[in-house]
This record gives structure tokens, C-alpha cells and sequence, in this order.
């Protein structure tokens, strides 16, 4: 049990409970606004994609150096696709719950 604990520790748990609760954020944040597909909404998934991925990036320490680093293509396409990959997979997540359970519902009438 130690052993599956200091993997998930070397893992990095912290991130994955930060990076829901980030992405949580943002969901109930664009459910509560009624967030659609426009100009606003792209602007939004890009400036979500790009919190998200700056946290992961910047909080994870790895000896792998990119070949973006520090440069415009790390700010403005790695960043924003690690965020996305991000907000996929917790998004998708949160969207099963609430489709299924009425997550969103019940975490807004707790709030």
C-alpha cells in the first residue's frame, strides 16, 4: 500500500485534484452563463485551455526540455493543447455526471 502511495505521490495527485477543481471552475462557470458557440464562447475555450495548460505545465517536473520551450509556439499551442487535452477529459467527466446524476444541479444548491 506505501508503494501505490509514493507512486501516486511521484505521479503528482496534487495536479490531478488541482486540475479538476480548475476545471470544474471553469464548467460551472460556463454553465452558469450560458456559455454558446460564438466569438465570446471561443474566446473563453482558448483563455480556459490556456489557464488549465499553463497550471499543468509549469507544475510538472519532468527532465523532458521541448524543443517549444520558451518560445511562441509553447505560449500559444502547447500551453493551450495540454489545456485542452485537460479540460477534455475532466469536462467529459463532469458532463457524464451531470447527464447521468445531475451533478451540476445538485453542486449548485449545495452552493
Amino acid at each position: 500500500m506505501g508503494e501505490i502511495l509514493q507512486e501516486l505521490k511521484d505521479y503528482g495527485i496534487g495536479n490531478i485534484i488541482w486540475s479538476f477543481l480548475l476545471t470544474l471552475f471553469f464548467y460551472l462557470l460556463a454553465y452558469k452563463i450560458d456559455l454558446s458557440l460564438n466569438l465570446f464562447g471561443i474566446i473563453y475555450a482558448y483563455t480556459t485551455c490556456i489557464c488549465i495548460g499553463h497550471y499543468l505545465i509549469h507544475n510538472v517536473k519532468s527532465g523532458f526540455k521541448s524543443k517549444f520551450e520558451d518560445s511562441i509556439g509553447d505560449t500559444f499551442v502547447a500551453i493551450p493543447l495540454v489545456g485542452a487535452i485537460t479540460f477534455i477529459f475532466w469536462g467529459g467527466s463532469i458532463w457524464t455526471l451531470e447527464y447521468f446524476f445531475n451533478f451540476i444541479t445538485i453542486l449548485m444548491g449545495i452552493i
